[in-house]
């Protein structure tokens, strides 16, 4: 029995590295309540700043309102997320080098393989993607506009949302909406607002404290965290070349402030929990009135 108990000791230290070689990369969703939030521009800035820091990175295109990572960071993709969930191609076939060391899963256009997938196609991308060696780190996934239910696997994977949201009062409400459909029957959900083109601090700050409090009184859900990124000139200009701001300009504040965000962000990927698939429901009278403010 003494000798039975050593051999299994030895065993399990001996597959221990093993275990620890084989953990899951950590996933970011980046999602907004409606289109033109800025959503993929803060996924691909967000992206590369994490492999810039040395992050074995890939980023994922999944807005099923269309694939605009490629554009932003200048390729010209050969094959696209489609091609993985209709099963043609296996996740490392479809990937492209991207800036900085970045990995992507392009995106595409005028298509509702996005929106009708199943589950489990999308499943077996994120675990094919998880295979891929050297090992990926970290998997951030544009999900585009959180109102689709089609991200609503992602979400539910996720180890972290982001969720993006423009100051206006129309974007406030479908930020709230999304939380709302993909969160609900979850108080745990690991959920952080960034308030994007801010004019000022004060106006961010207001923005992330209505949705806040409406999370936490309606839904049962504290946000874990509430940033935002200022209106930048430099960023207009960036626009118009195939490059993200990060690179493009990475001294000015925006970029700052995303590399800030990125070193936050993955020192909380080490105390993200798992999560479980979540449903709700978008809000009516009374909660648009709390939120408006």
């Amino acid at each position: 029995m003494h000798d039975q108990a050593n051999e299994l000791r030895q065993l399990v230290m001996r597959d221990q590295p093993r275990r620890t070689a084989a953990k899951r990369p950590k996933l970011v969703l980046v999602t907004g309540g409606k289109g033109g939030v800025g959503t993929t521009t803060v996924a691909v800035n967000l992206a590369v700043a994490l492999a810039r820091q040395g992050r074995r990175t890939v980023l994922v295109d999944a807005d099923p309102a269309g694939g605009d990572v490629a554009t932003l960071c200048g390729i010209d993709a050969r094959h696209d997320i489609t091609d993985v969930l209709s099963a043609r191609r296996t996740a490392g076939e479809v990937l492209h080098p991207g800036p900085d060391g970045l990995q992507l899963v392009c995106g595409a256009w005028a298509t509702d393989d996005l929106r009708e997938c199943t589950p489990g196609a999308r499943q077996r991308l994120i675990e094919q993607l998880q295979r891929i060696r050297p090992r990926v780190e970290i998997l951030v996934v544009d999900g585009g506009n959180g109102l689709h239910r089609s991200g609503q696997h992602y979400w539910a994977i996720a180890d972290i949302v982001l969720t993006v949201t423009a100051p206006e009062a129309a974007s406030v409400m479908d930020t709230y909406a999304a939380i709302k459909l993909h969160s609900a029957g979850d108080p745990t959900a690991p959920v952080r607002l960034l308030v994007n083109r801010a004019p000022t601090r004060e106006v961010a700050e207001d923005v992330g404290e209505r949705i806040a409090r409406a999370c936490q009184r309606f839904l049962g859900i504290e946000l874990e965290a509430i940033v935002s990124l200022p209106v930048e000139p430099q960023a207009s200009v960036a626009a118009e070349i195939p490059e993200p701001l990060v690179s493009a300009a990475p001294d000015c504040r925006v970029s700052k402030e995303i590399e800030t965000l990125a070193l936050t962000l993955a020192e909380a990927l080490a105390r993200a929990v798992s999560r479980k698939p979540t449903a709700g429901c978008v809000p009516s009278g009374p909660i648009r009135a709390a939120i408006a403010g």
